[in-house]
């Protein structure tokens, strides 16, 4: 078992039989535990093949459809099993991951044993996939007149065009009629391996009881060959200029940067996206001048105006926006305020200020279960030792963060996104 140590806070690993890697998290003097199930399978997985088989593809949504279908246990309703063991569960699926989690203040083994069962051991039916096509094709529907799920997915078609990232990680109507029973399992006996999860576990719990619990739990577990994925292989056009219409009271605009590809890895990749939080948070953040003057002049929404960023090996994007009465002014103080950091010593003058309230906030989440949890997992998902993030930030300067923008958020590299009032 190896184990990592920072501010005081202990990650224990090891590789479980037969081949699940676990994450361990002790924290005592906690009252509950939170445990992270993390599935190597999100909407980007549309093409994979098996070692020694042919390419396979499947339709958009197939991640999602399986988590779904997953809740429909044959051992009863999860949410109420959990339930009945005092704890709380979900589950969520994004573009290269699709994880299921609880928090328990009690009898956490036994809660532990119930996720990894009802994972490892689902039962699909014909007559489930029909029920379940509908509940999502109906779950799209509601999402789409939702401002806020529109705008996004329309900046990222507008980065990334045909390219699987910009369609919805729940799929689309017409794919997820094209999901069948065959399909499902095909998909799942592919994915839902042992080796291609990690279970995160902290909070209060005894390690070697745990250790011993999921040891017991895969026993009997095949192994076979992890797929071999071919993400971001798919078409691509951009970067574009996107509109539609809904019925709101104001524009909103969503800017967006973005990339392709494996420009980084690990520890790289992590000082790379906390680079862009950090250069997004001094030019834009709430504390910025930015904000100052264009809230002041009515440019900007204080409850919408806002930056976020997402970072992958395979892809990144950045997005900036908000609603405005004027997005085409919006949009050229928004690339005018990243020309004239370009010029002047703005990232500089804010980096010590920036960095020590982003690190804070870092440290605060190592005081709560579920987001110590999310920083390893955030940490090792990018293929990064589990307390990466904070050796981001020990060896992070503003040389780097001027080099992130002069070579990412440039102008013609944007892709734009705008949601008019109108009709449906």
């Amino acid at each position: 078992m190896e184990e990592s140590e920072y501010l005081g806070e202990r990650v224990y690993t090891c590789l479980v039989p037969p081949g699940l890697s676990l994450y361990l998290l002790p924290k005592p003097g906690f009252h509950t535990a939170h445990a992270l199930l993390s599935v190597g399978y999100g909407s980007l997985d549309r093409s994979f093949r098996l070692l020694g088989s042919s390419p396979q593809t499947a339709p958009d949504g197939v991640a999602h459809f399986l988590e779904h279908r997953l809740f429909a246990s044959p051992l009863g309703d999860v949410g109420d099993r959990f339930a009945a063991l005092g704890a709380e569960v979900n589950a969520h699926t994004t573009y290269t991951n699709t994880s299921y989690f609880f928090t328990a203040a009690t009898r956490v083994e036994e809660c532990l044993e119930f996720l990894l069962d009802f994972v490892l051991n689902p039962q699909f039916t014909a007559e489930g996939v029909v029920r379940e096509r509908a509940i999502i094709t109906r779950e799209l529907q509601l999402y789409g007149d939702s401002l806020e799920w529109i705008s996004f997915i329309r900046a990222l078609q507008a980065l990334y065009g045909d390219h699987p990232l910009g369609v919805d990680i729940a799929g689309t109507p017409a794919s997820v009629a094209a999901i069948d029973l065959d399909l499902l399992q095909r998909c799942y006996g592919a994915f839902y391996r042992p080796g291609n999860m990690r279970l995160f576990i902290g909070g209060r719990f005894e390690v070697e009881a745990v250790v011993e619990r999921v040891g017991r739990c895969l026993e009997g577990c095949a192994e076979g060959p992890s797929p071999l994925l071919q993400r971001g292989t798919d078409g691509h056009q951009g970067p574009l200029r996107l509109s539609t219409a809904l019925p709101v009271a104001l524009p909103r605009l969503c800017l967006g940067f973005g990339e392709l590809g494996a420009p980084a890895q690990g520890q790289a990749l992590l000082r790379r996206e906390l680079c862009a939080e950090l250069v997004l948070d001094l030019l834009f953040g709430a504390a910025s001048d930015f904000y100052a003057r264009h809230y002041e002049s009515g440019l900007i929404d204080a409850e919408s105006f806002g930056c976020e960023v997402y970072f992958e090996p395979e892809f990144s994007f950045c997005l900036i926006g908000g609603d405005t009465p004027d997005p085409a002014g919006l949009e050229a103080e928004i690339l005018g305020e990243l020309e004239r950091a370009r010029e002047t010593d703005t990232l500089e003058k804010g980096f010590a200020r920036a960095a020590r309230r982003a690190y804070g906030q870092a440290v605060q989440r190592l005081d709560q279960v579920e987001g110590a949890v999310g920083a390893v997992f955030g940490a090792v998902s990018r293929g990064a030792e589990p307390f990466g993030l904070f050796e981001a930030h020990r060896h992070l300067g503003p040389p780097e963060l001027r080099v992130f923008l002069a070579a990412h958020l440039l102008p013609a590299r944007r892709g734009v996104a705008l949601v008019m009032p109108g009709a449906l």
